[in-house]
Parts: C-alpha cells; sequence; structure tokens
C-alpha cells in the first residue's frame, strides 16, 4: 500500500510547513510515541553492544536524551542548523546506531535515505506511521504500511527486522511502525 501522499514542495512551500520547530510534548500521542521508542532504543542498544547513536532528523533530541543506554558518543542534528537529512548524513562518521524517528514519511527518497544511513549505520530504529493514506498531515509525502516499510529496509540492505506497531492510548490517531535492523 506505498503511496505518495502528495506533490513535492518547492524549498518556499517547506519553509512556511515546517515554520515552526518540533516540540514532540504538544501531542499526547507524540509523547507515548517518544517513550516507547526510548525503550525499544535501550533494549536494543544493549542488545547489540552500540556504543555510538545519530540522530540527525531528532526535531527537538528528546529519543537520544530520554535513553538511559550509556552512549559513548552522540551525533545530533537540527534542521535549523544543519539542513536536509540527506545533505548532512554525509558528513556523519560511521556510527552503531542510526534514530530514524518519523522522519521517512517526509522525504522525497526514502530509499535513498535507507541506503543512505546503511551506509554510516549498523544498526537502525526506525519509526513511521503504519498505514497512512491521505493528505491529512501537510508535512507527509509518504504512506506504507509494514509489508511496503520491510521490501523497502531489506531492499537498502538492512537484515534482522523486526517491528512493532504501537498505538498511543492518548490519542489513537495514527499506529506507529517501530522498527529494529542491522546492516547486512
Amino acid at each position: 500500500m506505498r503511496r505518495q501522499l502528495r506533490p513535492f514542495y518547492t524549498p518556499d512551500q517547506l519553509a512556511q510547513v515546517y515554520a515552526r520547530p518540533y516540540d514532540h510534548t504538544r501531542w499526547a500521542d507524540h509523547v507515548e510515541r517518544v517513550a516507547r521508542t526510548v525503550q525499544v532504543l535501550d533494549v536494543f542498544a544493549a542488545a547489540t553492544g552500540a556504543e555510538t547513536v545519530a540522530d540527525l532528523s531528532c526535531g527537538d533530541g528528546a529519543i537520544v536524551a530520554q535513553s538511559t543506554h550509556l552512549w559513548r558518543a552522540t551525533h545530533l542534528g537540527d534542521y535549523t542548523t544543519t539542513g536536509p537529512i540527506e545533505q548532512t548524513l554525509a558528513t556523519l562518521p560511521q556510527v552503531d546506531m542510526f534514530v530514524c524517528s518519523e522522519t521517512l514519511e517526509h522525504v522525497e527518497d526514502p530509499d535513498g535515505l535507507l541506503a543512505g544511513i546503511r551506509a554510516r549505520a549498523s544498526h537502525l530504529l526506525l519509526t513511521t506511521p503504519c498505514g497512512e493514506d491521505d493528505d491529512a498531515n501537510p508535512e507527509h509525502y509518504w504512506g506504507w504500511d509494514t509489508d511496503d516499510l520491510r521490501e523497502m529496509l531489506t531492499g537498502a540492505g538492512w537484515s534482522d527486522c523486526q517491528v512493532e506497531l504501537f498505538t498511543p492510548q492518548s490519542v489513537a490517531y495514527y499506529t506507529f511502525q517501530i522498527w529494529t535492523c542491522t546492516r547486512r
């Protein structure tokens, strides 16, 4: 059910769509999703022995900031200062873990981004809405289900991909896919 939800924006349109910095605490369902993602990250990081983490699309950085895992090094981005993730990814050193939360549905080339992350990270924690099929959210270009995303991940060279579906109790607007993967 992979579907492009809208035409791609021009740079001026993007500036309007993203005029306000992201703050996950503005939405109860995002607070719940971040909390669950942190739990998954901590378990996955411990299981893989990850020591370094990157989140270039971190919004407000809450996932890595709330992680209880003892990271040796963190690499965080901020879209207001480092630019599009596709450009900043090339400057990233190799890391053990890459967090890509609620980002893939926002980029023009999600397959290219997954491949680019694979070139820089040994493990991936990814979240994205499941089954989004309309253009109600003006920020999202794409919608997909778990089968589509599994195909995208394996096509980009990720393996051992596991998914958890998470529906927040506060607002069940989205069911979120929370993926963990390892580089082949």
